[in-house]
């Protein structure tokens, strides 16, 4: 699992930048990247079209390395599953990619390592994608394999059952691991009525339901083009647009829209505690936060990246109660930040973060401790968009949730504009009506003690 948390940060923060560098699970999302391209007007850079039925295609041209990475994003996210059927596309985009009729698994995974290409998948509220990465020697070979995948999968029974198998060991963790399901409890105490209550992993309920059947009914319905976007960044050759619409450009089209995610209202604090019989206190709440396109967003991000700080400061350094304390955003388009503790004194380590988080809304921040961290949020901004995979996420997740794939570029603009008022306010505006969720010893929480923010 560990290896998983730091995964998703790193995707999170290639995303966008926007998750903090806190060695916290993917729960709290989630995904970006971008470099040499975006330090000049990515506009210029970078073609925008879609294709005859309807499958929207970004393309960056890259010439300084010999590496293509192609994703193929499936919009909708949450919204496109129930509380019946939650975990199916992540499932269905897994099995897709262990075999086609024309390559089944063991002569795919033969030919890929063959040619040093990799497949991979990814799941979240807002979106699922494919992943592609080849080096533009083999990526016409690498492709032509990629879209058997895609349009004729074997989608095995057998293979289907063993993917099942890992999604429902992989939940059971993460319901033993309070530090990775006190998320979940949030999570269902703060989405509650939204689309995002409905867990992309699946649940233990859902996953042992879905068949073969269920899975081609679900495919056909969602890997549609209107409902699919295909972005590619590298030295890929002058006839691309033309393998793109001879793989692709017989999936049908259907009329899905991408309505916008409605924003989650939040109008009080809520606590919801899950009773264990153990040691130390696993906390974390979530509050409504700008999402990408928001002017706020700069501001709410960089004074979150503060208070993580000074939460460590305070309760980790000062006063020893926790090794792990921060806060920071989420990746989403109706978006939240969270705090997070875990503590054998929560009364205590509350206290002393809501003491942190009065201070951000009432006192300036210290220019230059401001511009340390901007510089801090650059470093890592550039430093996680080297590969060109993550330029293809960048540019993707950039479209989905801010409708607009140079936004990373424009943001690094706007990063630069944010001032300490800019910082008080928008901590007023946003760091308000925290919906905790606990897992601890129930007779030792006072709720009144989570209730004063």
């Amino acid at each position: 699992m560990k290896k998983n948390i730091t995964k998703s940060l790193i995707l999170n923060l290639l995303a966008v930048t926007v998750v903090l560098n806190t060695g916290l699970s993917q729960a709290k999302s989630v995904k970006a990247p971008i470099h040499n391209a975006m330090t000049t007007n990515n506009s210029q850079k970078v073609e925008h079209y879609f294709t005859s039925n309807g499958i929207e295609v970004i393309l960056k041209k890259i010439t300084t390395n010999d590496v293509i990475g192609m994703k193929v994003f499936i919009k909708g996210g949450s919204r496109n599953i129930n509380d019946k059927n939650a975990g199916i596309e992540k499932l269905l985009l897994n099995s897709m990619l262990l075999g086609s009729k024309e390559f089944p698994k063991s002569k795919l995974n033969l030919e890929l390592a063959k040619i040093g290409a990799q497949l991979g998948t990814d799941s979240f509220f807002d979106y699922s994608s494919f992943g592609l990465k080849s080096v533009d020697k083999y990526f016409d070979k690498a492709l032509y394999m990629f879209q058997t995948l895609v349009n004729n999968p074997l989608l095995d029974k057998k293979e289907l059952e063993l993917e099942k198998g890992k999604m429902l060991t992989t939940i059971k963790y993460t319901i033993d691991n309070p530090d990775d399901y006190v998320w979940k409890v949030t999570n269902k105490s703060f989405s509650m009525g939204h689309p995002y209550l409905n867990d992309f992993a699946g649940e233990l309920t859902t996953i042992p339901s879905i068949n073969q059947d269920s899975l081609k009914a679900y495919k056909k319905n969602n890997l549609i083009g209107s409902k699919m976007l295909i972005v590619i960044a590298g030295n890929y050759k002058d006839g691309i647009k033309k393998d793109l619409e001879k793989y692709f450009g017989k999936i049908a089209k259907g009329d899905y829209k991408n309505p916008a995610v409605p924003m989650i209202p939040v109008n009080k604090s809520s606590v919801t505690v899950e009773n264990r019989d153990i040691p130390t206190a696993y906390v974390a709440g979530r509050f409504t936060a700008p999402s990408l396109k928001d002017s706020d967003y700069p501001a709410m991000y960089l004074g979150l990246r503060i208070l993580s700080e000074k939460f460590s400061e305070s309760v980790r350094t000062k006063h020893g109660l926790s090794y792990a304390v921060s806060s920071g955003s989420s990746m989403r388009a109706a978006n939240s930040g969270y705090v997070y503790v875990t503590t054998i004194k929560p009364k205590e380590s509350i206290a002393l973060m809501n003491e942190e988080i009065n201070i951000l809304k009432t006192k300036s921040v210290d220019a230059n401790y401001l511009n340390g961290v901007r510089n801090l949020y650059y470093t890592s901004y550039f430093i996680g968009l080297e590969p060109n995979l993550e330029q293809a996420n960048t540019l993707g997740v950039n479209q989905l949730i801010a409708g607009d794939y140079n936004n990373s570029y424009k943001l690094i603009e706007r990063f630069k504009k944010v001032t300490p008022q800019d910082i008080i306010k928008a901590a007023n505006k946003y760091i308000k009506n925290i919906n905790y969720g606990i897992i601890y010893q129930k007779d030792k929480i006072d709720i009144e003690d989570f209730n004063k923010i």
